[in-house]
């Protein structure tokens, strides 16, 4: 059939269907001898006497007409062709996936490039065969039924997250640990505020596992994760199995508090094999940074709630400060000062407890309260008025500790104690029995004796209740004796 449409359920020019012009594809034999080399088709397959008509072509890929323009009138003058011929590159509808090659023209003895360019197309389509199969085989090998097959796989990686900072800005990297290698799965970024960039190093690497902790906290929360840093103090600071030391700031206590809520181990590791968290640190990411008054706001929030957890006690809870404080008079006129200039005022209202210099404001019902914990171990007027001006302030504080103190009968009663003779070492002595010590030893009586020089020890055994006469007469047998 050369003159008739090859195409499965086409009747292109014949008898029983339309009368259509039917074209070569691919026309050249070269062309037709590498196109049966190509991805097999469903709906068509090459032959040498293969022909498809033009309805499977699109209009633009089929030249119907010619033209050329008259060099006297310069008008461009077209003429209807009596067969058809289809433009470089066509490609018939039916598989519109074909490559270019088959359809594009070449020359029977082709150039040097034209082979090159040849053999590497040829090679390029093997190779995406090859893709192709590959991806299949992986697909079929890694395929999951369901996703609880795929979360229980997730389950069992390791989960790291390596942190840094830099004067400039912190960075994380959240990682998985897949066959001893870490491979990366996020990264985060940004860069620091004018008052995080005053923090020491040490509060600077805190702000980073802070930053990629809560960044990455829909991943890791309620998971067991290593955390990296490169910072040694750090790593001893925020272990989940050591205390913090005693004197550890109020932010790295704050720190510390939001770390406790999470299932973690602290790794340190050098600082040159943690590059890549260190490069994204120093090239940071503007967006999403928190501005200075907000950055501000939070360390005076975390400087007055460390002030309110140290104080703390089971009489004694925040709730309670906050309430007394609404409903005290005397407090209500103060706290209109932070409201109606607070740059001028001494006083800050946060969280509706009120702080002058960074201590509590405590109201006139609770001050009972406070004096009772600072005097259940009766340290005295001295060291309470020091513990006490650590945290909370009033008004007539010290008078309050003071009339405390005195009206306590305990303290009243060592009051007047007198104070303890000063020690002294004694001479040595130079020659045997220059010095002796002497006491009375039981529950049965005996006369003990040493030389403070020799350490030489005499005892001597009474039948009876010691006296003086009887004392000096087993003395004299010792002095006898030596």
């Amino acid at each position: 059939m050369p003159y008739r449409c090859c195409a499965v359920n086409c009747k292109g020019n014949y008898k029983n269907g339309p009368k259509v012009p039917v074209l070569s594809f691919p026309k050249d034999a070269n062309l037709r001898r590498r196109s049966l080399q190509a991805p097999n088709r469903k709906d068509f397959v090459i032959t040498a006497n293969s022909r498809l008509c033009i309805q499977h072509f699109s209009e633009d890929l089929v030249i119907k007409e010619s033209s050329f323009v008259d060099s006297t009138t310069g008008n461009i003058i077209k003429t209807p062709l009596l067969h058809f011929k289809l433009k470089e590159g066509a490609v018939p509808t039916i598989f519109p996936g074909c490559p270019g090659y088959i359809t594009k023209g070449t020359l029977s003895r082709e150039m040097h490039e034209e082979k090159l360019k040849s053999a590497e197309m040829a090679s390029l389509n093997m190779a995406i065969q090859d893709s192709l199969k590959s991806n299949e085989e992986y697909e079929k090998n890694h395929f999951f039924s369901d996703c609880e097959e795929f979360k229980n796989l997730l389950k069992e990686l390791n989960i790291t997250l390596a942190t840094d900072a830099s004067p400039v800005g912190v960075a994380a990297v959240l990682s998985h640990i897949i066959d001893n290698v870490e491979k990366s799965v996020a990264f985060a970024s940004r860069s620091l505020t004018e008052a995080e960039r005053n923090y020491s190093q040490l509060d600077r690497e805190a702000l980073a596992i802070i930053f990629g902790v809560f960044h990455f906290i829909n991943y890791i929360y309620g998971q067991h994760f290593v955390l990296i840093t490169d910072n040694q103090p750090l790593s001893r600071i925020f272990h989940p199995k050591t205390g913090l030391p005693k004197m550890t700031s109020a932010r790295l206590l704050s720190y510390a508090s939001f770390l406790a809520g999470f299932d973690y181990t602290v790794k340190f590791r050098e600082g040159f094999e943690n590059q890549n968290v260190d490069c994204l640190s120093r090239a940071p990411v503007n967006q999403n940074c928190i501005s200075a008054d907000v950055s501000i706001n939070d360390e005076v929030h975390q400087v007055c709630a460390s002030a309110v957890f140290e104080i703390s006690s089971k009489n004694l809870t925040a709730d309670a400060i906050i309430q007394e404080t609404e409903e005290d008079q005397e407090l209500a006129q103060i706290k209109q000062e932070p409201l109606s200039s607070p740059i001028n005022s001494d006083y800050i209202l946060n969280s509706g407890i009120l702080f002058k210099n960074n201590h509590i404001v405590i109201p006139k019902t609770l001050q009972s309260t406070i004096l009772n914990e600072l005097h259940s171990t009766h340290i005295g007027i001295t060291k309470m008025k020091q513990l006490v001006r650590r945290y909370c302030i009033w008004k007539i504080i010290d008078k309050d500790i003071e009339n405390l103190v005195k009206s306590c009968k305990d303290c009243s009663s060592v009051k007047h104690s007198p104070a303890k003779a000063l020690l002294h070492h004694r001479d040595l002595s130079i020659n045997n029995w220059d010095r002796i010590h002497i006491d009375y030893a039981g529950p049965f009586h005996y006369l003990i004796v040493v030389d403070a020089k020799s350490r030489w020890v005499e005892i001597k055994v009474l039948l009876r209740l010691p006296n003086s006469k009887i004392t000096m007469k087993l003395l004299n047998e010792i002095f006898t004796t030596h």
